[in-house]
């Protein structure tokens, strides 16, 4: 370094020996990471030189990046890119990378987004999809965060469980249960995606968004054998219910009850009840909707279900009595 500073000093070199000098030395700065010191030198020589070449302004542009400051690196960067334009040179995926850590850390999300579309035309990777898929949802543009995340799962690149996990929740987002269901299936035949009751519940979810309800079942099914407490065993009780499969709701309920860990407890209990009721088991259904009863919020819905089944117990009474008065009539008629 020192003995091109020398060099520069001398009288009688060439202007084209002086530019020559100077790039030198800062590309010299530039190894020794000596940001300022090239950043100085640059600007001079890029004043100096009549039509440089792009790469210059992208060390200028790296130069700035290294000291923070960010909004020193578009200028020159987007200089770049034009030159390269204009003289039909191609433009690389590391200049793309420098202008969009610029913006980025400018927060200029929408430019972030306009340079990570460009680069997933031409170097359609992984990282650059989810990024834009992560850019879009920045801006509130749902559909198209969708549609970055499927064009990457399209294209074979999200292989991992947290991948499927995301592109099925924004499926689900757009009401797009089925598809959710069948990545999330796939994702578990192939190990995936990690067999938990979380993911088993996201299964079920997605399932019962397609109104697949019978297919909802056995995901929640393991779902809630994965859980430590019994929310997820009420809810599959109240799938069974929902699709009149009261013996099976009838077991979840209460298995859901003794595993414990309910936030209202008296929800499992008013369930149960209902399932109870279907199955004709009128005490117990009422034993369970006095215990649901204990919850203020449910204690009037639970006291009208008691009123409803002992008006049913009386109705059954009425009837069977008229049925055994009928039979002691044509038996005492038969005696005749």
């Amino acid at each position: 370094i020192n003995a091109f500073e020398t060099l520069l000093k001398q009288e009688g070199i060439s202007e084209r020996e002086r530019h020559d000098t100077m790039f030198t030395l800062a590309q010299l700065h530039f190894q020794i990471e000596d940001w300022k010191g090239a950043i100085l030198i640059l600007e001079d020589w890029l004043a100096a030189v009549d039509n440089p070449p792009p790469e210059p302004y992208i060390m200028l542009g790296s130069a700035y990046y290294q000291t923070d400051q960010f909004k020193q690196v578009i200028a020159p960067v987007e200089r770049a890119i034009e030159i390269a334009r204009e003289r039909k040179k191609p433009v690389k995926e590391r200049w793309w990378l420098l202008l969009r850590a610029g913006y980025y850390e400018m927060n200029d999300i929408p430019k972030v987004t306009e340079i990570l579309e460009i680069l997933v035309v031409t170097w359609p990777k992984k990282e650059y999809w989810t990024m834009l898929s992560g850019m879009y949802g920045e801006l509130d543009r749902e559909q198209h965060q969708l549609g970055a995340y499927e064009a990457a799962y399209d294209q074979g690149l999200l292989t991992k469980g947290s991948e499927l996990l995301t592109l099925s929740q924004l499926l689900m987002q757009a009401e797009a249960g089925y598809k959710a269901a069948r990545i999330l299936e796939k994702g578990f035949a192939d190990g995936s995606i990690e067999k938990k009751a979380s993911n088993y519940r996201l299964l079920s979810q997605a399932w019962q968004m397609a109104a697949e309800y019978e297919k909802a079942i056995d995901p929640l099914k393991n779902a809630a054998k994965f859980s430590d407490d019994g929310e997820l065993d009420i809810r599959l009780a109240n799938s069974y219910l929902n699709l009149s499969r009261y013996d099976e709701c009838v077991s979840s309920a209460r298995a859901g009850l003794k595993k414990g860990g309910l936030k209202r407890p008296s929800v499992g209990q008013e369930l149960l009840g209902m399932c109870l009721f279907e199955k004709e088991k009128y005490e117990e259904a009422k034993t369970a909707f006095r215990k649901a009863g204990k919850d203020e919020k449910i204690k009037k819905r639970a006291s009208n279900w008691i009123k409803f089944i002992e008006s049913e117990q009386s109705r059954i009474s009425q009837i069977n009595e008229s049925i055994n008065q009928a039979r002691l009539a044509r038996d005492q008629a038969k005696n005749r």
